[in-house]
């Protein structure tokens, strides 16, 4: 998946205010990140409408995509995408489990189960 990211430019202003100018750095099509904290301020800056796509809470980031004129149909496909991979996820980790009681995949300790790990070989055995 192909990322855009969002150049940030902060002016201080008199007054202890802050006025944002916003560049989307990459094709409109693209999906970008937004940290936690950041995304309250975000949504009220933006000069672009943005709907949330996914989030990775241990990374502590949103997934988000462009929804102005014809960019909403890359919204919904890759909100699609997302919701579809995250459905098959259980499926997708408990085929790979009962492929490594066959030994016919490994996944190292501390990762999750995908499917490059399949045709891997143990180390000790």
């Amino acid at each position: 998946m192909s990322y855009a990211h969002i150049e940030v430019t902060t002016y201080c202003l008199p007054m202890n205010r802050k006025t944002y100018k916003m560049r989307w750095m990459g094709k409109p099509t693209d999906t970008a990140e937004v940290s936690f904290e950041l995304w309250q301020e975000f949504k009220k800056n933006a000069p672009w409408p943005v709907k949330i796509v996914d989030e990775d809470i241990m990374r502590g980031i949103f997934t988000v995509a462009r929804t102005d004129g014809a960019n909403k149909f890359s919204f919904v496909y890759h909100y699609l995408k997302e919701k579809l991979l995250n459905a098959t996820w259980k499926f997708r980790a408990r085929f790979i489990i009962t492929l490594m009681v066959w030994n016919l995949a490994y996944v190292p300790a501390g990762e999750r189960p995908s499917m490059c790990h399949i045709g891997k070989k143990s180390p000790y055995r």
